[in-house]
């Protein structure tokens, strides 16, 4: 009898462990819902191959992690404890693993199916070897199977996002401990990321900006960093060293501009006011100019009338 867990697999095709981005997303809204979909997506984990070899995709949920849109989600996916810290709801941590069990299940299927039209093809190339007649042969299917270079490509792209993913995950977690909760951790600025598809296996190293390089291990087929984190631990890193400095002088900035407001106070004080103590005498020299024009315009209107009379 077949498990729960895999009854999905009677409606899903086995192209669902080629889609990423928003058809990815809006895959996991059909399945699981909009909310668990935009777990993923905060998380950057934006294909099926990042999903799989995550292993806990709701335990950022549970972290101590300054993020509104988590804030947002774990209101919904979340139980609220006593002492303010959140707790997974059974049913989301069960629909993830739940899926996941039907998307190795879809991945093997599409393993075992390659493998048996790969084992086809070189029996009839076998075959023809030993025949003396030449014949044209139609294509037995018009399905369309990736190149085993992009795949291989998608994999390594996979790869990759999977480790940014999880250093960032890592630092957001302890920024504040490195007291580096002032500045960023950035691909190409504080380290270089670079992963090497050898025969379908994945090396992986990264290159911190002091010069020194990790080797990333591997542990039941992902990539593991702990290697890199004890790296930037590490107080004789001398880029950490210089962040955490940064870190410092940038938290010292506010204390150094307070005096901007008093330069525009002082500015606004300098602006012309109209003062409420102004004479008296201005209104009545121009009230008594306009009457002394109304005076000479009736005179003149009343030589104008004696003339025409």
């Amino acid at each position: 009898m077949a498990t729960p867990a895999f009854l999905w697999n009677h409606n899903l095709s086995s192209d669902v462990l080629f889609l990423t981005d928003n058809d990815f997303y809006n895959f996991i809204k059909d399945r699981l819902g909009y909310h668990q979909s935009r777990l993923l997506e905060v998380q950057k984990i934006s294909s099926v191959s990042v999903f799989l070899m995550t292993d806990d995709i709701c335990d950022a949920l549970e972290l101590d992690i300054d993020c509104k849109e988590l804030d947002d989600l774990k209101e919904e996916l979340c139980f609220k404890l006593k002492d303010g810290s959140f707790l997974v709801r059974p049913g989301i941590k069960n629909s993830f693993d739940c899926l996941k069990k039907v998307m190795i299940k879809l991945t093997e299927d599409k393993l075992k199916e390659q493998s048996k039209r790969k084992g086809h093809k070189a029996s009839t190339t076998t075959n023809i070897n030993f025949v003396p007649v030449t014949t044209n042969t139609a294509p037995e299917t018009n399905e369309v199977i990736p190149s085993p270079t992009l795949l291989s490509q998608i994999s390594l792209n996979d790869h990759k996002q999977y480790v940014l993913n999880l250093l960032k995950q890592w630092y957001s977690h302890n920024k504040a401990k490195l007291k580096l909760d002032n500045v960023d951790f950035i691909e190409g600025v504080d380290f270089h990321l670079n992963l090497v598809n050898i025969n379908d296996d994945i090396d992986a190293t990264i290159l911190c900006n002091c010069g020194v390089l990790t080797k990333l291990p591997k542990k039941d087929g992902k990539l593991q960093l702990s290697n890199f984190y004890k790296h930037l631990k590490d107080s004789k890193c001398l880029h950490m060293k210089e962040k955490k400095k940064k870190n410092k002088e940038i938290a010292q900035l506010p204390i150094e501009q307070t005096s901007t407001p008093k330069a525009i106070t002082s500015l606004i004080t300098l602006t012309p006011q109209v003062s409420s103590n102004t004479p008296s005498s201005q209104p009545t020299t121009l009230s008594a100019k306009r009457s002394a024009t109304a005076s000479d315009m009736l005179s003149s209107i009343t030589k104008r009338r004696k003339y025409m009379l």
